[in-house]
């Protein structure tokens, strides 16, 4: 029952490994060229493309394939990769164009459209350098509801990226295998945690496989445990399901010298966060 978004570049919907993984409008006929469910969009069973305004969700870059793949991926079939959570369900929103520009405005939207769709987690592997009021407006409203994570990009500075540095975002950057962030991985004291991000294999375009590295590579990761999360405790607000994330996370500022605090409060622990006692709050 939980829902992960992704905000993006569209999905091949007939890869193996993610085809069996989609989240279904159960309120939604395909095909029928209605808005069965009166939500306002006609026949968005899988998600939604809002640069055409239709339900073609097909990857114009093949990044969100990649970044599906390591989410939701389906477990046991002999073939591939499993995603984190391979339980949840992928929605499908459709952003980013063929040149890999996506419009701030698009982006807001998309996020809306999650949120408003059911959305638990919204994963954004996009970012930009421009402060946005409607890009803010969008995720502060979504947070309220899903769990929110976005990645710190690949230019090897401190500088503050969007939607990363919102405070309602989860903010995620990369780290080699040994825990030692990468060279183009941002960093800074906006980011909130670390995930694996370099030579990650996950699902491509066209039905197979590769390795490729980024932060775009290491939010998924962050998204699927937000995923794992929800689906065991479903009371959870996300603001806890996002201090669980935060606070379980293994130290690994002795393994990058000079930046310590600038990785977040760590790389990931998975095993920690789905065992690990949250304290109660006084009020």
């Amino acid at each position: 029952d939980v829902i992960i978004a992704d905000v993006g570049s569209g999905l091949d919907t007939s890869h193996p490994d993610l085809s069996s993984q989609l989240w279904v409008n159960a309120g939604e006929v395909a095909g029928n060229g209605l808005d069965d469910d009166g939500n306002g969009y006609i026949d968005d069973v899988h998600g939604w493309n809002m640069l055409d305004g239709n339900a073609d969700l097909s990857d114009s870059t093949g990044h969100s394939t990649m970044v599906a793949g390591i989410m939701v991926a389906a477990p046991n079939n002999e073939m591939g990769v499993a995603g984190v959570c391979w339980g949840c369900r992928l929605m499908v929103v459709k952003v980013t164009p063929p040149d890999g520009q996506a419009l701030y405005s698009d982006i807001a939207a998309g996020i809306a459209y999650a949120a408003q769709n059911g959305a638990d987690v919204i994963n954004i592997s996009l970012r930009g350098r421009r402060n946005s009021a409607t890009l803010w407006s969008a995720i502060a409203a979504a947070s309220k509801t899903a769990v929110v994570v976005s990645s710190a990009g690949n230019d090897g500075d401190d500088a503050p990226v969007y939607p990363a540095a919102y405070d309602t975002s989860l903010s995620v950057t990369g780290t080699n295998r040994d825990g030692s962030k990468p060279g183009e991985a941002n960093y800074g004291s906006w980011v909130d945690v670390s995930a694996p991000g370099r030579d990650i294999l996950t699902t491509s375009a066209g039905g197979g496989y590769q390795s490729r590295s980024g932060t775009s590579l290491a939010t998924p990761f962050v998204s699927g445990l937000a995923g794992l999360l929800r689906s065991q405790h479903p009371e959870w607000s996300p603001a806890t399901v996002r201090a669980q994330i935060i606070d379980t996370a293994d130290d690994i500022d002795g393994l990058n010298p000079g930046l310590e605090g600038q990785m977040g409060s760590g790389r990931i622990n998975a095993a920690r966060a789905v065992t690990a006692e949250v304290p109660l709050l006084d009020g």
